[in-house]
């Protein structure tokens, strides 16, 4: 059997054993994410890299795969997630998550604890989605997005790669890339990421 392997920064490492063991992955380790660089890769594993920077888990995946690794998407067994829902490669989603009827998260998203994502929306790549979002039906977000704590996004709204929505916020309007928004109705305060 594979085991698993997650990437972590040190503060986070026995949290994300706690969510391995809880999804079915006992037995999991933890590499801090300074030290991969540094380690063989094993041939009979499975990794999850679990960093919030999303440009530095995005340089770790494609290291660990130039290294042959395969990735494991890690599910909270408390998620409701729909038997349309499709889950990208590398994927971790937090305890209390629902995702809908034909929603797609993108790969190596991130999806914390008591968010929701409605029928159709779309998360993409690299894209973290805070605790407690609303993500309603038909909303695609963009990659390398971090759509912040207790955000909302009403249907049909889009944003762009790059975006930064702030906690809080209520998107009821599209976001261009690489712009932060923010309020309620949210609004450009910014650049993005």
């Amino acid at each position: 059997m594979e085991s698993l392997i997650i990437v972590c920064e040190k503060p986070d490492a026995q949290n994300a054993l706690e969510l391995a063991a809880d999804a079915g992955f006992g037995g999991a380790q933890t590499w801090l994410e300074e030290d991969v660089e540094n380690c063989e890769i094993p041939a009979a594993s499975l990794f999850c890299v679990a960093i919030k920077d999303a440009k530095k888990r995005e340089k770790i995946a494609d290291f660990l795969r130039k290294g042959g690794a395969k990735f494991a998407s890690i599910i909270h067994p408390s998620c409701e997630i729909s038997k349309f829902a499709k889950i990208g490669e590398g994927a971790l989603v937090e305890p209390f998550c629902l995702v809908s009827a034909n929603a797609k998260l993108g790969d190596f998203c991130v999806v914390q604890s008591h968010s929701l994502i409605g029928h159709n929306a779309e998360v993409g790549a690299f894209s973290n989605i805070g605790s407690h979002c609303d993500i309603t039906g038909f909303c695609k977000i963009g990659e390398f997005c971090e759509i912040e704590d207790g955000a909302v996004l009403i249907p049909n709204v889009k944003i762009g790669a790059g975006v930064r929505v702030v906690a809080n916020s209520a998107a009821i309007k599209s976001a261009k890339d690489f712009e932060t928004i923010g309020g309620i109705p949210a609004r450009k305060i910014g650049a993005g990421k």
